[in-house]
Order: structure tokens, then sequence, then C-alpha cells
């Protein structure tokens, strides 16, 4: 099986890819590409703070959030939050988006 199949990647992108990096970080790359992301929200400064909501998300849902590493203001949850996340009282406030 050639390798752009192998990882789920157009043949076209994966060579481009291929060249750029090599095989091996190509083939990385590519299945990294495909892996589903944690979700993430950016907390509404306007109308409360980071950690405010953190721990909004924390003590009132229960959800398992963190703070992101480089966006100041996002918020990444490590698991999928319980219930609906647009029907909470925060999203319904504006306190943040996805």
């Amino acid at each position: 099986m050639p390798d752009h199949v192998k990882v789920s990647t157009p043949k076209a992108l994966f060579e481009l890819i291929r060249q750029a990096h090599g095989p091996e970080e190509a083939t990385k790359i590519c299945t990294i590409s495909n892996e589903t992301p944690l979700l993430t929200v950016r907390a509404n400064t306007i109308k409360c703070t980071r950690d405010e909501l953190i721990k909004e998300f924390t003590d009132e849902l229960g959800w398992n959030v963190r703070a992101t590493k480089h966006a100041p203001n996002g918020i990444r949850f490590m698991t999928p939050p319980d219930g609906n996340l647009f029907s909470s009282v925060q999203f319904k406030k504006g306190h943040f988006e996805v």
C-alpha cells in the first residue's frame, strides 16, 4: 500500500510534505493531522476572565478544562463536556465562543 494511502492523505499533498520534510516526518505529520483535536474555546474577556470561566466550568459544571499554553484567552477541554455546551448559562451570557 502506498505511503499516502496508509496515512489517508492525497498523493500530491503527501508528496509536497515528503519533499519538504522527508518520508518519516511526512508520515508523522499526516498521521497527526488526521487526529481529532481537543475542543478549545475562547473566553470573552469583555464579560469575564479566563480564570473565572475555568472555575465555573470545573466547579459548577464538572468539566475537565485547562488554560491553553499559547492563546491568552483559550480554554482547552481535556475530555468532551457533559451535556450541550451551547445550552450552558456561560454560553448564553456570551462568556465564551468556540
